[in-house]
């Protein structure tokens, strides 16, 4: 889904209005031994946050705190994946104090520069 989203951008709304955005934060929910499938799922729920329509919906179904978790428990690019997705979702106002509730404006401040 993440290959499909940066390369054919009309697919997000696809993704993030459908069974994907689900089966996405079930995968960070659950866990997964794989960092490469928590990056990429980390990733594509990124490219969902970009899409304003879709904030209020990641923002009901909390795509904060297990992006938080997958930032603050793994390495390297799957980290940083998250840690993007978490500040793109932090343009939403409700987003935005979930992420301040679970002190998760430090991993932000790492990837990303104000």
């Amino acid at each position: 889904m993440a290959v499909l989203s940066a390369a054919f951008p009309p697919a997000v709304l696809h993704i993030g209005t459908g069974v994907g955005m689900s089966l996405l934060l079930q995968l960070l929910r659950e866990g997964c031994s794989i960092s490469t499938a928590l990056g990429n799922a980390s990733l594509c729920i990124g490219d969902l946050a970009k899409q304003p329509e879709l904030l209020p919906i990641l923002s009901r179904h909390d795509a904060v705190a297990p992006l938080l978790d997958v930032a603050f428990k793994c390495q390297g690019i799957t980290q940083k994946n998250a840690a993007i997705a978490v500040a793109r979702l932090a343009q939403d106002r409700a987003c935005l104090q979930r992420v301040r509730d679970l002190h998760g404006l430090d991993i932000i401040y790492q990837y990303v520069k104000p």
